[in-house]
């Protein structure tokens, strides 16, 4: 679907045909650019590996690197084609002494607790290529004048689910009476059901150290 059938499917479930509208076309699709962020944070629905950001050189010494704004989370890390293996500072503490200053070639990777970055281990001592893939949020915005093909990102067969959030933000952010809060409660209650449960911080921390193997050195 594009922004104009989107904007449509969106004024009939809100029941705001008519003109003048309760919401403009600028609020709805700012509503709808929200949507699409949800669903896809909260399904992992954008995999990517080919974005310029999920390419980053490595240089010798350096172990930490920032990650992309849009980056979600990290999937899978390889090192010149050499997959690495997801740890974290905890493991790490655990497992080794004064495992911050070991070098070497990289084996394993941290992912920062909030998704700002990632740190390779050992610190690398030659020069490299890390190649990521990413769980990451839309790139593009949905935009009232673009001329081009405005879709979401995200696969068709979601669009409809999505606008689901839209209804939920327009009945949620009115000065809203009981009738509204029943609307937007019925409207996040069907958005989760096609995309799943909101995480809390917490939870999306300890998913970036699902991975936790026990890290022993053999030296």
């Amino acid at each position: 679907m594009d922004l104009k059938a989107l904007i449509a499917e969106f004024r009939v479930r809100a029941d705001d045909k008519a003109a003048p509208y309760l919401w403009d076309d600028q609020t709805v699709t700012a509503y709808l650019n929200e949507a699409e962020a949800e669903a896809a944070d909260r399904a992992r629905l954008l995999r990517d590996s080919t974005s310029p950001f999920t390419t980053i050189n490595v240089v010798a010494g350096s172990a930490v690197y920032p990650l992309d704004k849009l980056i979600l989370g990290l999937d899978r890390v390889t090192l010149d084609g050499c997959r690495l293996t997801r740890t974290t500072v905890d493991e790490m503490d655990r497992g080794q002494g004064s495992w911050e200053a070991r070098t070497g070639r990289p084996k394993y990777f941290i992912e920062d607790e909030d998704g700002r970055s990632v740190r390779l281990w050992p610190t690398p001592t030659a020069a490299g290529v890390l190649q990521l893939t990413v769980y990451r949020l839309p790139k593009c915005p949905l935009e009232l004048d673009q001329q081009q093909q405005n879709e979401p990102e995200i696969h068709r067969r979601h669009h409809s689910r999505m606008i689901d959030w839209a209804v939920y933000l327009a009945f949620s952010r009115r000065n809203a009476d009981e009738e509204d809060r029943r609307r937007a409660a019925d409207a996040d209650a069907l958005f989760t059901v096609s995309f799943g449960e909101r995480l809390n911080a917490n939870v999306q921390r300890k998913q970036r150290g699902r991975r936790v193997p026990v890290v022993r050195a053999r030296w």
